[in-house]
């Protein structure tokens, strides 16, 4: 990894740390890759990493030990009560994370609880997400 990489993804994991609001506006971007279009996401909590804000962790499994350090975009949608005519963009849920870490997870993805609070209610598991990087 070059010296301004490990900054920038040092700086990224900085911005993950602030009010959530405010990471969400920092780690904003447009995706660079589209990794996948059916990733399984769940949530973590202090127990499995101690980091709370806007990060993820990936699953061991995914083989993507690239994806650690980057800014990804979650997507779950569509949002409910949203129509998806022809011709009609459909809205999606989505959340910024910094990714940490690699851990041997049951899902794909999992990413802290704050965040995925965006994309569904804490009773649920887990979702069928798309993975964007970001940066």
């Amino acid at each position: 990894m070059s010296p301004v990489t490990t900054f920038e993804s040092a700086q990224r994991r900085l911005w993950a740390e602030r009010d959530f609001t405010l990471a969400q506006e920092l780690l904003a971007g447009e995706a660079a890759e589209r990794v996948t279009s059916s990733w399984t996401c769940s949530w973590y909590d202090v127990g499995l990493r101690p980091e709370r804000g806007a990060f993820a962790v990936i699953g061991r499994r995914m083989a993507r030990p690239d994806l650690v350090g980057k800014t990804l975009y979650v997507q779950h949608g569509p949002l409910p009560g949203v129509s998806s005519r022809p011709g009609t963009p459909v809205a999606h849920r989505g959340v910024y994370v910094h990714c940490i870490a690699e851990a041997s997870l049951v899902s794909d993805i999992a990413i802290a609880r704050r965040a995925w609070m965006v994309l569904a209610l804490n009773v649920v598991d887990d979702l069928t997400s798309m993975v964007h990087v970001v940066a």
